[in-house]
């Protein structure tokens, strides 16, 4: 439903964040980035072998230039 979509791309999105956070205070880099946060739990959701990773690229670049 609409409702559960909404909810699992919130909760996909809060949790890519805090985990990225963590990742730079860690000091991961962005040729780690990709290989240290897969959001596992997400796997068996429609397109996420396609934009998991350019999502993770794209909030790392963009949460590191808020720092």
């Amino acid at each position: 439903t609409d409702k559960s979509a909404i909810s699992e791309s919130k909760e996909y999105f809060n949790l890519l964040n805090k985990r990225i956070r963590a990742a730079l205070d860690e000091g991961v880099d962005a040729s780690e980035i990709t290989n240290l946060i897969k959001m596992e739990e997400f796997k068996n959701k429609a397109m996420y072998d396609i934009l998991n990773q350019t999502n993770v690229s794209k909030a790392f670049y963009e949460l590191e230039f808020e720092e």
